[in-house]
């Protein structure tokens, strides 16, 4: 094993011993303190999807429990600890571009449509269903509560985490939590579809499920206010924001050695609810 910042990674050997193949390259696609993924060209010239995660589990467990054609076959599956490993299937097809407004609600409809169809999976990161809303809400609160405690949010204060916590309790959220609510993608951006050449659909990235209003995914899909917010009003916008709040509070408080940045990116997302709100 070769450790990259808090991660292992598996040298050519440990590979071809697994694939049963040569490595004969291995290209990064991204890198990260907490996950690497690299595309591997092996010596019969197929290529395989190689993951590795740090204290990220969701994404290994997912492949464990979920067999589909839309979603990557999986060639190794493996944790040890906070360590896992995924290799998977290199999928042939091309990302959706040059979209027009109906072919976009339409593309995001078939993808809800499939991630319905695979149904509920655990473990998922939130239960934003009314069952689980309040303890998120909560939860989250405490969270910021603490970093401002702490000193790792100069940015935002104490009458910021306030107003984030009014605006997870407005009306058209409360109603967004009790309709329509299934598993989610909890990513659904267009470089997490890609279209096969017959025109079927896979969805990759499982690592940030959730539970709860599908209008999450949709509304992080079109990442447009004016053609999403006339869909189910401010409500799932709200959610889908107060969810990357809760990203960076995560990764100041557990992760990542840059509170100040990511004190600034909830600062800005913040202002961002505050616009919707004033505006709608």
């Amino acid at each position: 094993m070769i450790k990259q910042e808090q991660i292992l990674l598996h040298e050519d050997d440990e590979l071809s011993e697994i694939l049963g193949l040569s490595v004969i390259s291995r290209k990064q696609i991204q890198a990260w303190p907490l996950s690497f993924v690299e595309r591997i060209i092996l010596s019969d010239n197929t290529s395989r999807i190689y993951k590795t995660f740090h204290n990220l589990p969701i994404e290994t467990e997912f492949y464990r429990r979920v067999q589909s054609h839309h979603i990557p076959k999986v060639f190794y599956n493996h944790s040890d600890g906070d360590n896992h490993w995924l290799l998977l299937e290199d999928v042939e097809g091309q990302h959706p571009a040059n979209l027009d407004c109906n072919q976009t609600l339409d593309l995001v409809h078939r993808v809800r449509e499939i991630i319905n169809e695979i149904g509920s999976v655990e473990p998922y990161r939130f239960d934003l269903s009314e069952n689980g809303y309040e303890n998120f809400v909560s939860s989250s609160i405490k969270l910021l509560q603490k970093l401002h405690h702490e000193g790792n949010l100069k940015k935002v204060d104490e009458a910021v985490i306030m107003r984030i916590k009014d605006y997870l309790s407005k009306q058209e959220v409360l109603e967004a939590v009790r309709v329509r609510c299934g598993l989610l993608h909890g990513d659904l951006l267009y470089k997490n579809i890609l279209i096969r050449p017959d025109g079927d659909i896979v969805i990759i990235d499982w690592q940030n499920i959730l539970f709860g209003p599908e209008y999450i995914d949709i509304y992080n899909f079109i990442s447009n206010p004016i053609i999403a917010l006339p869909l189910a009003g401010i409500g799932p916008e709200i959610l889908r924001q107060a969810l990357s709040i809760r990203w960076f509070a995560e990764c100041i408080d557990r992760w990542l050695p840059w509170p100040d940045f990511y004190d600034g990116e909830i600062a800005k997302i913040e202002e961002q609810i505050r616009h919707v709100v004033e505006n709608n």
